[in-house]
């Protein structure tokens, strides 16, 4: 039986989280566009109710004026301008329960978009992570003077002298020489990788996942970060559209 490389078994790994990652990111942007269209029915719509506001306040201005001119007189126009100042009046209130509709309605998008945000970082988290394990493998299998050179710092501290050696094997607190090498290869390394320029150039992967996190703006960022918020708020929409299907039997 083939032992698998680390870089193969990483290699399979993503395979399998691309997928996932791929469905949370479609999942996330289809939650999105549906927010961003009621958002925009919304603005529609009071745009409307506006309009029919400063329209009716018009209409009643200039039925009051024919109403003095006529002496009170209702003629048969006049009924119907009537009519239609109801009529503008009643819109206005249609006006104000779709609005109301509306915004039940961006609030369960809001949960769902929320919900599909969570899940589309979690994923995208852990297949950067595993890229960079991946990266870390490649990088090391062609790093052979990095490879060399640390084999020989670890192999210089290890020829202890006759002091050395005694100290090393009766004293608790000695530190074996190859933590000594690691503590030095580990702080040369994060020195120099705390001053590089990461970027996603150059590297086809790193550009299609993303190198930082997807973009969450204008979206309750309380709501992705706490589960028991969306919980919270998942059992109140629940309750509500219980309450109201109770109203209309």
């Amino acid at each position: 039986m083939t032992t698998k490389t680390p870089l193969a078994a990483l290699s399979v790994r993503f395979l399998q989280q691309q997928s996932g990652f791929d469905d949370a990111c479609n999942g996330f942007y289809k939650k999105k566009t549906e927010l961003n269209d009621i958002r925009q029915v919304i603005a529609t719509t009071h745009d409307k109710k506006r309009a029919a506001e400063e329209q009716a306040v018009m209409d009643d201005k200039g039925w009051r004026k024919r109403f003095r001119k006529a002496k009170g007189e209702l003629t048969p126009e006049m009924q119907d301008l009537h009519t239609q100042r109801i009529i503008k009046r009643e819109l206005v209130n249609e006006y104000d329960g779709l609005l109301t509709e509306l915004e039940d309605e961006q609030e369960e998008a809001m949960l769902s978009v929320c919900a599909a945000a969570r899940r589309y970082d979690q994923k995208h988290r852990a297949i950067l992570r595993t890229h960079s394990e991946m990266s870390l493998e490649i990088a090391l299998d062609k790093a052979s003077s990095l490879i060399r050179a640390v084999a020989l710092r670890v192999h210089a501290q290890s020829r202890l002298g006759h002091d050395e050696e005694q100290f090393q094997n009766n004293n608790l607190c000695a530190r074996d020489p190859r933590g000594v090498v690691m503590q030095e290869i580990m702080q040369a390394l994060m020195e120099r990788a705390g001053s590089y320029q990461l970027s996603a150039e150059g590297d086809p992967i790193l550009e299609a996942i993303g190198l930082y996190g997807p973009d969450f703006s204008g979206i309750d960022q309380r709501l992705i970060n706490s589960p028991a918020a969306l919980t919270k708020l998942s059992v109140e929409i629940a309750e509500r559209k219980k309450a109201k299907v109770a109203e209309e039997e």
